[in-house]
């Protein structure tokens, strides 16, 4: 059974489940190998050629991917959704100063790079907590 690709509109494309592991399968043995990619005889970057695995990845993993791009000066409705917390968490984070933000008129904007550098800090926070939880946990089951 041959797979199919429905354009549905200029920016959406939906391939069925046989083209997704076909691509990924290709991707892949691509990779591993270390083959180049290219399109129209022009190498594609070390980063686009990671990305393209990782979406494959994720989408033979049964994940919806949407790819696309921020713009400079975000919401903090869109910044609280990029960072994975409420949009009152957001405004005590930036009240207490741990984002920079600035005002257009009487609303609250930030730059995408500020909240992808914090949500990168955030996560580094998370790997250090975890790891001295396991430090202590090792500690306190050692015997006396």
């Amino acid at each position: 059974m041959a797979g199919s690709i429905d354009s549905r509109t200029r920016n959406e494309i939906v391939v069925d489940q046989s083209v997704e592991d076909q691509v990924v399968r290709a991707v892949r043995a691509r990779t591993e190998s270390h083959v180049a990619w290219s399109l129209s005889d022009t190498a594609l970057p070390d980063e686009v050629v990671e990305l393209i695995d990782k979406v494959l990845a994720a989408v033979a993993d049964g994940a919806e991917v949407r790819v696309g791009r921020l713009p400079e000066v975000i919401t903090t409705t869109t910044a609280a959704q990029i960072l994975g917390i409420s949009r009152p968490t957001l405004m005590r984070k930036l009240k207490e100063g741990e984002l920079a933000s600035h005002k257009v008129g009487t609303h609250t904007r930030l730059h995408t790079a500020d909240v992808q550098d914090f949500k990168q800090r955030m996560h580094q926070r998370r790997i250090q907590a975890a790891k001295e939880l396991m430090e202590l946990e090792e500690e306190l089951n050692e015997p006396l």
